[in-house]
């Protein structure tokens, strides 16, 4: 699976905007998948524990990467269970070698 993101700074629907697409600077191979399941106000995300441990992080906002803050103290093994609120609007896995 490949996940880009476009930028554009020009209004929406003008003719000839200028677009970036971003760069990935380290693909990585996810297996099987991540698996992620809400239970009551909690959102469970699961994956394979041979892929990787990752540091889960949350975000109210995509937009500030400086804004993306820790769930987990580091690396952590699955399962990891994240309070859906409305500061915690976006959930991303952070892998660190």
């Amino acid at each position: 699976m490949t996940v880009t993101a476009n930028y554009s700074v020009s209004p929406a629907g003008m003719a000839w905007a200028k677009t970036t697409t971003s760069d990935f600077s380290m693909p990585i191979t996810v297996r099987p998948l991540i698996k992620v399941a809400k239970s009551g106000s909690n959102l469970n995300i699961t994956w394979d524990p041979a892929t990787a441990l990752y540091t889960v992080q949350t975000n109210a906002v995509v937009t500030n990467a400086a804004t993306w803050g820790n769930h987990t103290a580091g690396n952590v093994a699955q399962p990891v269970s994240v309070p859906i609120g409305t500061g915690t609007r976006f959930v991303r896995l952070k892998y660190t070698p």
